[in-house]
């Protein structure tokens, strides 16, 4: 038994060193929002200023109109751009804080099939008020 363990092991040690070891590369990408319009000097810098960071990959959300825009000038800079729309027609109106998604318009996708005034993070600041009004 103990003859197998050790020819299996050393099988498994040459069958390991053949293989080449390939070089770790490391992606680093940002997330941003391309807005309503387009001016293609505030792209130009924006870019610049993620290239001098050493980011190589942007996700953008934006029209595709826009998305068509920014990508020659990310080639130039040798960024990779991931576009992104929703389908149900929503927007980004901010990040999704746990202070700033009061409203359901506030996320960047909220369930078709919701129908709520305000969104459930309510409940973190009501629950934050009542435990306030118990022990203070």
């Amino acid at each position: 038994m103990i003859k197998k363990l050790i020819l299996i092991a050393i099988s498994i040690l040459f069958v390991n060193c053949g293989n080449e070891i390939k070089e770790n590369t490391f992606t680093i990408s940002t997330w941003t929002g391309a807005g309503k319009g387009f001016v293609q000097k505030n792209w130009e810098k924006k870019l610049s200023y993620y290239d001098s960071l050493g980011i190589t990959e942007v996700l953008i959300h934006g029209s595709p109109e826009i998305l068509r825009k920014i990508i020659p000038i990310a080639s130039k800079k040798k960024i990779k751009v991931h576009g992104w729309i929703w389908t149900n027609g929503r927007h980004i109106a901010m990040m999704p804080h746990l202070e700033r998604s009061t409203f359901p318009w506030n996320w960047p996708y909220y369930p078709n099939n919701r129908k709520d005034e305000v969104s459930p993070w309510i409940i973190a600041f009501e629950s934050a008020k009542n435990w306030i009004n118990k022990n203070i």
